[in-house]
């Protein structure tokens, strides 16, 4: 047993204990000796080999691109189509052709957001927060008279402000 345990030392001796290695005999050494013949002094390096996939064909790119196009035009069709908007000019003498009526969409929360002018949503939005903080006010047991006077004031200051958005407009 101790033979055959010295045998092995031995060998792995041998086998891993000789010279290290130089660097121009590694698979990473790509100097000019392994440049190859007709190659001059230009450096070449040993890049990785180009393996095309599909995100970079050309077939990808095409169909990128018309995805692009149909959102777009989605957007396009979406806003400046199907928004209501004057449609005169698909109105028939009699009737409003189908293409019209089949365009007609409900207006949205938002769309009657927008439209509302800006002094009736400044006050009403005053208005919700005083009312919260009432509530707070008084489930807590304290005195709400300041805040009950703020939101009498809040008319007072929604006439001044439709006031002042009226004279912008002119």
């Amino acid at each position: 047993m101790r033979l055959l345990t010295q045998q092995l030392k031995t060998i792995v001796v041998r086998r891993f204990a000789s010279r290290t290695p130089r660097f121009s005999e590694s698979t990473a050494y790509f100097g000019k000796d392994k440049m190859g013949p007709n190659r001059g002094d230009r450096r070449v390096t040993p890049g990785a080999k180009f393996e095309p996939d599909y995100y970079s064909s050309s077939s990808w790119g095409f169909k990128k691109f018309l995805s692009v196009l149909g959102s777009l035009g989605a957007v396009v069709a979406y806003f400046g189509f199907l928004s209501e908007t004057d449609r005169s000019f698909l109105v028939n003498e009699l009737e409003m052709t189908p293409l019209c009526q089949a365009s007609e969409r409900e207006p949205s929360d938002l769309d009657k957001i927008l439209d509302t002018p800006a002094h009736i949503l400044t006050a009403n939005l005053e208005r919700r927060m005083l009312r919260e903080e009432i509530e707070r006010e008084r489930k807590a047991g304290r005195d709400t008279s300041l805040l009950e006077a703020k939101l009498e004031y809040v008319d007072v200051k929604e006439a001044a402000l439709k006031l002042q958005f009226e004279k912008t407009k002119k």
